[in-house]
């Protein structure tokens, strides 16, 4: 996503932006090693842009930065932005995936935003020795 002040309307038009200003698009980033740091990495890689990465501790400030100006694109997970997204205080360009996803409408996939060579996502484990009882959604034990 970028900042609305930042004239660019989707993906291509960010990258041929981050091209015409070469080290002049600040991304904020959530930190080293994070996952939108990685992404905004793989991404100025695949799409042959210089972005310039500053880290935060962590994508609340990384958004207040994108928010206030400071900084103009961020790569995020979407419960980070989605409410600032709906409010029209940011602009989503693409989801990280090469399909647009279901859980954010509306906002293209990379593929279809036309950079088809770039993809980042992740998932998130929950590992339990064996034997952990089974739980139900409301935290009480399930009978058999």
């Amino acid at each position: 996503m970028v900042n609305n002040d930042l004239p660019v309307k989707d993906l291509t038009d960010l990258v041929a932006y981050a091209k015409a200003n070469p080290g002049k698009l600040f991304i904020a980033s959530a930190g080293f090693g994070s996952t939108p740091n990685i992404s905004a990495t793989l991404f100025s890689a695949a799409a042959g842009v210089q972005l310039t990465q500053v880290q935060f501790k962590g994508g609340g400030p990384a958004m207040q930065s994108v928010l206030a100006g400071d900084t103009q694109v961020a790569f995020s997970t979407a419960p980070t932005v989605m409410g600032m997204i709906r409010a029209g205080r940011l602009r989503a360009l693409a989801v990280s995936m090469k399909k647009g996803s279901p859980s954010v409408p509306g906002i293209p996939g990379t593929e279809e935003a036309g950079v088809p060579n770039y993809e980042s996502t992740f998932w998130f484990g929950l590992y339990a020795p064996a034997g952990t009882p089974r739980r139900s959604s409301c935290g009480c034990t399930k009978r058999r």
